[in-house]
């Protein structure tokens, strides 16, 4: 609930970043993937995606899609996603 409130009292508004991610892993049971993206040039993320998965399902890619909060009227930069 914090979140939700303090994202309905600030002045923010919320982008989605759709991104592919594979990697070539080995076979370790179930892993967790960590996902974040930052704006150019801003050493803070605005978004972030995290859940478990295979390490089939990673060497074959999963898609994820991360919501980016950001301050209202401030100049979008194109988003870096890092895994």
């Amino acid at each position: 609930m914090d979140l939700l409130a303090q994202t309905t009292l600030t002045d923010t508004s919320a982008d989605t970043v759709k991104a592919e991610v594979r990697a070539d892993v080995a076979d370790s049971g179930s892993l967790r993937l960590i996902v974040q993206s930052y704006e150019e040039g801003n050493t803070h993320p605005v978004g972030a995606f995290n859940a478990p998965w295979t390490a089939n399902e990673l060497r074959n890619g999963v898609h994820v899609r991360i919501v980016e909060l950001h301050k209202l009227g401030s100049e979008r930069r194109k988003p870096r996603v890092v895994a």
